[in-house]
């Protein structure tokens, strides 16, 4: 029979990435983790509190043959000074597949089990040492891979979502004991608080919770990428530019109009954000299906993309197409760049008569202004930037917010057309609860093993 996992079992698991590497880290966490690993080290080498902090080179063997499998440097953390806040002892051996394998056997034989995923960070969690939101930044850490995704990691990890929640939080307490302490008399005993003075705290918590909400957007493009589609008419340059983009063939490029029939998502470093690039179907008035479909394609990625590339073909006349284009784009975020600006400015191309007006000109072939477009769409990416170092990055906080921010509108309006204290009490509590969902305060054992189940193993 199975024996089920306890959260004060000894774990044991792989922290770098499995396979050949010139160096990997194997971590044990829990009470048993000095006992485990001292059956493994020779006697006059073991390990005790006193090692904390210590790095200690010394080999480990194979208890039953006395073989040794592989000398390694060994650092103790005692609790609850350590990642976990348990004893945890992080063991740097080669990286070679057999020696990591080996030593998670021995281990494991010894008394410990493999670790679930993200149950070193959910063991932190547990044990105070961080809350759910620096939990999640952690993952967001490992998968960070540009720039601008590994500040707010850091920033959430130092604990700059929690304490603007835990602050907001902690108004809605003293609002709700407020209300809730006057409960308990009558009017006759107490002088009851103002119904404008509860709209006032209600409404400082409400722009508190607003200024986070506003960024949400921003943080979604951080920890996620940018979703930029690059558009126009048939043979405008767009597989051209992406593939300028990337410094690399990508895209195929013919002068054959209707090439693309399908997108191609591809990712870059933009200045710092990851922009997702979206090469997609010319938009002209196609007859044939499978190009229309493409074309249809184009339309949704229009709709889903942060920031839209709109190319202008300056060497041939501005058409139906284009101006089509323009239409769709009303109340969209986009840059408009005429594109082959090493080629002659044809006659008929006047985008200002249409009300255009282009951002820049760029030569595929050239490079020109390939490095102007760069710097304006991160500027452009930078304005969904609502100013705050605390960001919600998922939905699982904006989903908590945005019901926190719903119960508060509730008692605001029950505040304001002077309903009884008991019945703003209610959403008042509940908005406290939701926020306390961000932090963790309030959670459940089924949202912890989701969030902690996406993580890799031995982190």
């Amino acid at each position: 029979m199975a024996v089920e996992p306890r959260d004060d079992d000894t774990i044991v698991a792989l922290s770098t990435p499995p396979g050949l590497g010139g160096l990997a880290v194997v971590r044990l966490s829990g009470s048993e983790s000095v006992s485990i690993l001292n059956k493994l080290l020779p006697p006059n080498k073991r390990i005790s509190s006193k090692s904390h902090g210590r790095a200690l080179v010394t080999t480990i063997s194979d208890p039953s043959t006395g073989e040794t499998i592989d000398e390694v440097v060994l650092t103790f953390f005692k609790a609850p000074h350590s990642y976990t806040t348990e004893d945890l002892v992080e063991i740097s051996c080669h990286g070679g597949e057999y020696v990591q394998g080996q030593i998670l056997k021995l281990s494991t034989a010894a008394g410990a089990r493999i670790a679930d995923p993200g149950e070193f960070t959910k063991r932190a969690f547990l044990g105070g040492r961080i809350d759910l939101s620096q939990a999640e930044a952690v993952a967001d850490l490992i998968s960070a891979k540009v720039k601008s995704a590994h500040r707010f990691s850091i920033l959430q990890m130092q604990g700059a979502l929690k304490e603007r929640t835990s602050f907001l939080r902690s108004k809605i307490v003293e609002l709700s004991a407020l209300i809730e302490a006057e409960l308990d008399f009558s009017d006759d005993e107490i002088v009851p608080t103002p119904k404008e003075v509860i709209a006032e705290k209600i409404n400082q918590v409400l722009a508190g919770i607003q200024l986070i909400t506003d960024n949400y957007g921003y943080g979604k493009i951080v920890r996620n990428g940018a979703i930029v589609p690059i558009i126009g008419k048939p043979n405008v340059g767009k597989s051209s530019l992406l593939n300028s983009l990337l410094a690399e063939e990508r895209a195929i490029v013919t002068e054959t109009p209707g090439t693309t029939r399908d997108s191609i998502e591809c990712s870059v470093d933009v200045d710092g954000f990851l922009v997702r690039l979206i090469d997609t179907a010319g938009i002209r008035n196609a007859g044939e299906s499978v190009e229309k479909l493409g074309i249809e394609k184009t339309f949704e990625q229009i709709q889903s993309a942060d920031l839209i590339l709109w190319l202008l073909d300056r060497s041939s006349p501005l058409g139906e197409d284009d101006l089509y284009i323009h239409t769709e784009l009303k109340n969209r975020e986009y840059i408009t760049i005429e594109s082959k600006s090493d080629l002659p400015r044809h006659k008929s191309f006047d985008p200002e008569k249409q009300n255009i007006t282009p951002d820049l000109a760029i030569s595929n072939p050239t490079g020109e202004g390939l490095h102007e477009l760069s710097i304006l769409i991160s500027s452009r990416l930078r304005k969904y930037d609502a100013g705050e170092d605390a960001i919600i990055t998922n939905a699982r906080q904006a989903a908590a917010l945005s019901k926190s921010e719903k119960s508060l509108k509730m008692a605001l309006e029950s505040t304001i057309n002077n309903v009884g204290n008991e019945f703003i009490s209610v959403d008042i509590r509940d908005a406290m609860n939701y926020l306390g969902e961000i932090t963790g305060e309030i959670t459940t054992d089924d949202v912890l093993n989701e969030i902690f189940g996406r993580f890799c193993i031995g982190k």
